[in-house]
């Protein structure tokens, strides 16, 4: 009897305590926020510009609970009773998708802990592991501890790119129907959701690929910027168009990037024919990745590669492209005015300098051999160039003839910059 009471006492307290959210002043139809801390007005834009509208389109219920504390229970477990509990989800079939996040207060605002992705109803046939990965590689850019370690405005932040980027794949995903509308032929050597480092070519060991990949995600949460990395064997299995152009493909079929501007900068190898390609997009990586620094970078990999040396190539590749990023976020992107290093060259470049390189010895040579010629020198007179028996001359008179100029071209200083094209991508592309 006292094991009934206390099961009773225990239930009735659950229930005052997931009470709160429905009289709170900070739920915002289909956001409820606990902390009454985050935006409202964000808040309610989302729920009424992007919530609601997927509901009435998709029939499919969208939510987010903010919570700061979870009762005793896992969050899986705590998401699993709000859903219950206030009949999320639309229909008896309860087809809907929460997104729970537990935060708390600190000295600068509110701090992360964790979050889950619920599914109820036809949205655990759409949220298959394929969509939930995607949601989660996207969703631990902005939750994670160090998103949320400043001050409240840094926090605020964090959390509109975390809900904005929810509800746009969300959106992706009801619109397409199924996660393989829209794949391009690369899925075959490509899973749907791409990590950061994808070798479908097996050039790496699986404990090189692990490494590269976290150093990868650390590059994208400290900077902001996707750094993504593609092995196949022959992309010309997948398309007809250039590799540059598939790698285009690719970085939009996948839904590459970091953030709404979708920041990234992708490096494709082919291996049938020993292509590459190295593209950026969006604003800051096209700003970071200028058409000089693209070459600088692609210097730092593919002497690597041209020696089968991948993991030192692929490593070289992620720490010049974090040192640029760097050097972009102080507001100087390397360029061709301050590549402090030196111009690197590339194929073309080395082949115009080792003929340049040919003309100056070949210039030396000669002076060499005409300072050999000691018996010819130049006279300053007309008289020294007289036979000594003499020449009779009718008329002397002198004509100018000409002036000799000596001139040199100055080559002004170039800014450089990003050659971008008309669908916002940058590149080269090439051979290794």
């Amino acid at each position: 009897m006292k094991q009934k009471l206390r099961s009773l006492f225990m239930g009735l307290c659950l229930i005052i305590g997931l009470a709160v959210p429905a009289l709170a002043a900070s739920n915002y139809g289909l956001v409820y926020d606990a902390t009454d801390l985050l935006d409202g007005t964000f808040l309610s834009d989302l729920n009424d510009n992007t919530f609601t509208p997927l509901g009435e389109q998709y029939g499919m219920e969208v939510r987010i609970d903010v919570v700061t504390k979870l009762e005793g229970e896992s969050i899986e477990a705590y998401a699993q009773i709000f859903y219950d509990q206030y009949e999320y989800g639309y229909g008896d079939t309860t087809d809907g998708v929460l997104l729970m996040l537990l935060l708390h207060e600190d000295d600068t605002g509110l701090a992360f802990d964790a979050y889950h992705i619920l599914a109820g109803g036809k949205g655990t046939e759409m949220i298959n592991d394929q969509v939930r990965q995607k949601l989660e590689k996207t969703l631990d850019e902005t939750l994670n501890e160090a998103a949320w370690s400043g001050p409240l405005q840094q926090d605020e932040r964090a959390c509109e790119q975390a809900f904005t980027d929810y509800g746009r794949i969300l959106a992706d995903t009801f619109s397409a129907g199924t996660v393989s509308a829209g794949q391009t032929p690369a899925a075959a050597s490509v899973e749907n959701t791409l990590p950061y480092v994808t070798d479908s070519a097996g050039l790496l060991s699986t404990g090189e690929v692990s490494a590269l990949e976290e150093n990868a995600q650390n590059i994208a949460q400290q900077y902001g910027c996707g750094v993504y990395a593609i092995t196949m064997e022959d992309y010309t299995d997948y398309t007809e168009k250039s590799i540059y152009e598939y790698a285009k493909d690719i970085y939009r079929s996948y839904d590459l990037g970091w953030g709404t501007n979708k920041d990234g900068i992708l490096l494709l190898l082919s291996m049938a024919e020993r292509d590459y390609a190295l593209i950026a997009y969006g604003d800051f990586a096209n700003a970071a990745f200028t058409d000089h620094g693209k070459s600088v970078l692609e210097n730092t990999f593919l002497d690597d590669f041209r020696d089968n040396d991948w993991y030192d190539g692929f490593e070289d590749y992620q720490e010049k492209s974090a040192e640029m990023l760097e050097m972009a976020r102080n507001g100087e992107p390397l360029d061709v005015d301050n590549d402090k290093e030196g111009i690197q060259l590339t194929w073309g470049e080395s082949i115009a300098g080792g003929i340049l390189a040919g003309c100056v010895i070949s210039l030396i040579v000669c002076l060499v051999f005409k300072k050999q010629m000691k018996s010819a020198r130049t006279q300053v007179t007309a008289r020294e160039y007289v036979p000594k028996s003499g020449v009779a001359f009718r008329a002397v008179e002198d004509y100018y003839l000409h002036t000799t100029q000596t001139r040199r071209t100055v080559k002004s200083h170039s800014s450089g910059g990003t050659s971008i094209d008309s669908d916002g991508f940058s590149g080269h592309s090439g051979k290794f």
